[in-house]
């Protein structure tokens, strides 16, 4: 019996639908008092007019009757905008009234401006599962108007918010707390500030890779196969061909970063390591694929797709850090979750599509073994840098490549036998790919551990890694830069790991938290990797026996615990041009001690788990 997948619709809709619902929330809210104050405003200027009208002995009974019938029928709100009974009211009156008029008409303006947006930024997210042009212009049109919507949202609710912290306790409670309007005028201010910085702030579309550009008598034959490859899809081929060490193909029309050099046009990405993996044929379906992306113009809805989610995120988080503008970054961030359902939806159509092109051009058990090889890669060279990194003493030199040579035949071919051959999926740079069992199925070609042992037993030839001039010298030279930055990044981490306890261990700790001390009249402050202490105390107080510490304003409070629980205090001005640099140093120290900490009590966990 099949059981059918939950549908994700319920999740989604209390994850963004429901919150983005919280924009109405102000609006609504000054919508129903405004219309209240408004409405009580009337109330007293009728029961006052009526009063007056009762009182007079001018009139008699048919116009008193009539007057009466008029302002009982006829608001003062209304009264107030005739300019004949202009010498009704007095300045203030009519500023009141002014204000509330508009305040209703900026709270109405807004809830109409909310569902108008989610009608029609609702309707381009479904168009935009269509196609991706479709896509692109539903998300163009979208951006303008979610983004226009955005700032007056935020322009509106500010003043909506502001304007309830005058008038909530000016009319229920009749008094006026400046600092309540201050802060909500202030939260109102930042936040139009925030959101129209990120409206003009500039967007790079580079992508920053390492890689080298091949020119075509670098890699003649390579240049060939492309270009055949491109003939039979139907496209130009690539205008740049970048070769590295990332475990990953890709193709690209966005301005690459390579190396400090900037590249433009049609770009294609070919991993070294992984071409030395493959074989020719595994190889040619990793090619056509990667063409069949520029066949479709992936990669140009892409080009014109990413600034905008750019943009996009740069708003969002503006919108997020705003305040007052959360509600609006709320229902922002609805559509945004929107579109990432429509981008997956066709990312996964055009990888399956890519797919049946590469099969067509070579066969679904070399696509099998392209993606197989890659991921079985991935994976192994994760394990070693792991490994590397998990190392406790400083690596004289980080020799993943030589380790990953090695051994990963051999893991390779206990590949099918220690994976869940369903959930496989290869990690891209751009695109959110689907899994590798859905994509080989989709081609006809079911996984199997038995077929994935029979492609994995052979390590691949290398072929067209053999037909790239200097392929070695040029890998081995990446790998020696990539390997010394790992080296750097794994020795600046180990200060971060020890509560030391050989002397090995204090060596290195100590070379990055070397002893400092600040100088006071009363003293001088003095820490190390392990303690604080001052002139003036008896003892010193030791990171691993601090309970709690607080910095408030300059002064320092630390819960200690001895024999008995204790405090202690440090006042940062005292130390005077370097107050900054004492409370820097007690926040990095302290910091790192705590950091030791998490990490010996992950570590022993995970051994733990591991001998079990």
């Amino acid at each position: 019996m099949t059981q059918n997948t939950p549908s994700p619709q319920p999740t989604i809709v209390r994850a963004f639908v429901l919150p983005a619902l919280w924009i109405f929330l102000i609006p609504v809210l000054s919508l129903a008092f405004f219309w209240h104050a408004q409405d009580t405003l009337n109330k007293r200027f009728r029961e006052s007019l009526l009063e007056s009208v009762t009182k007079d002995v001018t009139l008699d009974k048919e116009e008193r009757e009539q007057a009466i019938a008029f302002y009982t029928q006829v608001p003062a709100s209304r009264l107030v905008t005739v300019p004949e009974l202009d010498q009704m009211f007095t300045e203030e009156g009519k500023r009141t009234f002014f204000q509330f008029r508009w305040l209703i008409r900026i709270a109405a303006g807004s809830i109409a401006i909310s569902v108008l947006a989610f009608i029609g930024v609702g309707l381009c997210v479904l168009l935009s599962m269509k196609s991706q042009r479709i896509q692109y212009y539903s998300l163009l049109w979208s951006w303008y108007l979610l983004r226009l919507v955005g700032i007056a949202q935020t322009v509106a609710q500010g003043l909506l918010l502001f304007a309830l912290s005058y008038w909530v306790p000016a009319l229920w409670l009749q008094v006026f707390s400046v600092k309540l309007t201050f802060i909500a005028g202030a939260m109102a201010v930042v936040g139009v500030f925030l959101v129209l910085k990120a409206f003009f702030k500039r967007v790079r579309n580079e992508i920053e890779i390492s890689g080298l550009r091949i020119d075509v008598p670098v890699a003649k034959r390579l240049w060939q196969r492309l270009n055949s490859i491109c003939a039979t899809i139907g496209t130009p081929p690539p205008d740049n061909l970048l070769v590295g060490i990332d475990t990953n193909f890709f193709v690209s029309e966005q301005p690459i970063l390579a190396n400090g050099k900037r590249i433009q046009g049609r770009t294609l990405f070919v991993s070294l390591p992984l071409l030395k993996q493959l074989s020719g044929s595994e190889a040619d379906a990793v090619l056509a694929h990667e063409m069949a992306h520029f066949a479709g113009q992936d990669t140009l809805y892409s080009r014109k797709i990413t600034p905008l989610l750019t943009r996009y995120g740069n708003y969002l988080e503006a919108l997020h850090a705003g305040g007052v503008t959360y509600p609006v970054y709320l229902f922002m961030n609805c559509f945004r979750a929107m579109f990432e359902l429509s981008i997956g939806k066709l990312n996964r159509e055009r990888e399956f599509r890519a797919d049946e092109i590469a099969t067509q051009l070579t066969s679904p058990r070399d696509l099998a073994g392209a993606l197989l090889r890659t991921i079985a890669y991935a994976k192994y060279r994760d394990k070693v840098q792991e490994e590397f990194f998990q190392e406790q003493a400083v690596l004289e030199e980080a020799a993943i490549c030589d380790r990953i040579e090695e051994g990963f035949v051999d893991y390779a071919r206990s590949f099918a036998e220690t994976t869940n051959l369903e959930e496989l999926s290869v990690t891209h740079p751009f695109d959110s790919h689907p899994s590798s069992h859905s994509r080989l199925d989709k081609v006809g070609f079911r996984l199997q551990p038995a077929e994935v042992a029979s492609i994995l037993s052979h390590p691949g030839d290398g072929a067209w890694y053999h037909e790239i001039d200097r392929s070695s010298e040029i890998e081995r030279a990446q790998w020696d830069e990539f390997e010394e930055q790992f080296r750097v990044m794994h020795e600046q981490s180990l200060p971060y790991r020890f509560l030391p306890s050989t002397d090995e261990e204090r060596e290195i700790v100590v070379k990055a938290f070397p002893l400092v001390q600040f100088t006071e009249k009363a003293g001088a402050l003095t820490i190390d990797h392990e303690k604080l202490s001052h002139d003036k105390w008896e003892t010193p107080i030791y990171f691993r026996d601090i309970q709690s510490c607080q910095n408030n304003e300059g002064v320092l409070t630390i819960q200690y615990f001895l024999e008995t629980k204790k405090k202690q205090t440090i006042k940062f001005s005292a130390f005077k041009k370097e107050a900054a640099a004492a409370a820097a140093a007690f926040q990095n120290y302290y910091g790192r001690h705590l950091l030791a900490v998490e990490y010996q009590k992950s570590r022993s966990a995970a051994e733990q788990t591991k001998s079990v």
